[in-house]
């Protein structure tokens, strides 16, 4: 069988071809025996990692339901079904490759699909119990938990597996609350930050999969989320930090109120968020997903944060302020940005944390709604014209183009234009296109009145 893995994996096309075809006719003729030679491949304590993987790829295919030209498990005998999906839960726990055992959990979770789905017990392991198959949350919450499993990094994969699971066996995951609590509890205390990680992303999962009657208690454990972000973020564990930010980003359009109690009672996650995105040594993706939250929770609950959170505007205002600084400078960059002013795709290609501060920025003061920002968004845009880098000024005029829009009062778009017109002169050229750029937004206001007024002091700018 490693012979035939290896074939097909061939760079010469003679021997991939027939491996493959041998592989098709396996399948076609005897599926039952061809995922046991598979799995007796994942189990030999003498195949090398690289023969386990590449036996685990077909493996899950003939196990994936939704890989209909592939699946083949439904076709096998009923006692061979038994025997592959307990052999599967005894090479996870055994497996002491952490790579293989991920693999191996890739397998258990495509399996899963199939015999404990929900919707549709007919392909269940077991009729007549509350899920098809009884064994597996029971010994993925074993060895998850950091107090019983020794090794630190399998705890981190069966994690994982959890995780995956949550879609497919909802009900499950619900009536074993107990054991998942003592499993959070052992994780968010566990020395090792791997563990932490993992029981992070799988409590935040749940509060995405589950009804929020479900997931409630889970909102107590924002605070202790946070401490974990914050201890990956001063080791550097850069890839573990994004991915809980980006489940905090889904969270925050999918169940935002899972963040209501803890940024009442601690402002958090905002403060941490906007931190990381004021930290010119951050991580890019960390910064821009960081201030995303901020957006997308913005989004979701505008007048809650007027009301309860009434710092959150001049937070988030920071925040998109920091990134909108984040622009090249030098004569080689200025050259690019001058030759690229016409191409609208090269322009969206850079100064990328600039651009997501400026889009956020808009997204932001929409939902908030501009009067309830504009006393610190012009605060800002005051701080920043006042100063002497370039850059801050640019930022405070782009803001004013950003966000023009929904400005009302009359008075505002006269101290507007006037900052504007101010700055057409201005020594830096990306000063001055910003500034016509953000005159030609500010004729195009809704404001008749002011449009009348001021079209003949702002069209000999333009």
């Amino acid at each position: 069988m490693i012979e035939l893995l290896n074939g097909m994996s061939s760079s010469d096309t003679s021997r991939r071809q027939q491996a493959t075809k041998m592989y098709k006719t396996a399948k076609e003729s005897n599926p039952q025996e061809l995922i046991i030679t598979l799995m007796k491949v994942v189990g030999c304590d003498q195949a090398q990692q690289a023969d386990k993987k590449s036996a685990l790829v077909y493996l899950r295919q003939l196990l994936n339901k939704d890989q209909a030209d592939s699946f083949s498990f439904g076709k096998i005998a009923e006692q061979s079904r038994q025997e592959v999906a307990s052999g599967l839960l005894i090479f996870f726990e055994k497996e002491q490759d952490v790579k293989v055992q991920g693999s191996i959990g890739a397998a258990i979770t495509a399996l899963a699909e199939y015999v404990c789905n929900e919707e549709d017990p007919r392909g269940w392991l077991v009729q007549g119990q509350t899920t098809g198959w009884p064994t597996l949350i029971p010994t993925m919450l074993r060895l998850s938990n950091c107090q019983v499993n020794a090794n630190p990094a399998s705890c981190a994969v069966a994690l994982k597996v959890l995780r995956e699971l949550i879609s497919v066996m909802k009900g499950e995951i619900i009536r074993q609350q107990q054991p998942i609590g003592q499993v959070l509890q052992a994780g968010m205390s566990c020395p090792d930050l791997g563990v932490k990680t993992a029981t992070s992303l799988f409590v935040v999962e749940m509060v995405e999969y589950l009804d929020k009657k479900d997931w409630a208690p889970l909102a107590q454990t924002v605070p202790v989320l946070i401490a974990i972000c914050k201890e990956l973020a001063q080791s550097n564990k850069t890839s573990d930090l994004e991915e809980i930010f980006q489940a905090f980003v889904s969270v925050a359009s999918i169940e935002p109120d899972f963040f209501k109690s803890s940024m009442e009672k601690h402002f958090e996650p905002a403060k941490f968020m906007s931190d990381c995105v004021k930290s010119a040594e951050a991580d890019a993706g960390i910064r821009n997903l960081a201030l995303e939250w901020m957006a997308s929770y913005a989004t979701k609950k505008p007048k809650w944060l007027v009301k309860t959170c009434p710092q959150f505007g001049q937070t988030a205002l920071e925040s998109c302020m920091a990134l909108m600084l984040e622009i090249e400078d030098g004569e080689a960059e200025l050259k690019e940005w001058a030759e690229r002013m016409d191409d609208e795709e090269g322009e969206e290609d850079s100064d990328e944390l600039y651009r997501n501060g400026e889009e956020c920025l808009d997204r932001i003061v929409e939902a908030l709604v501009f009067e309830n920002v504009s006393g610190a968004l012009f605060a800002l845009i005051g701080n920043f014209t006042a100063q002497n880098s370039w850059k801050a000024v640019h930022a405070a005029l782009a803001a004013i183009k950003q966000t023009v829009e929904y400005v009302e009062e009359k008075t505002h778009m006269m101290e507007m234009a006037k900052l504007l017109m101010a700055h057409v002169n201005h020594a830096h050229p990306r000063v001055r296109y910003t500034a016509l750029h953000a005159i030609g937004q500010l004729r195009m206001t809704k404001h008749q009145p002011f449009r009348r007024n001021a079209t003949h002091k702002l069209c000999p700018c333009l």
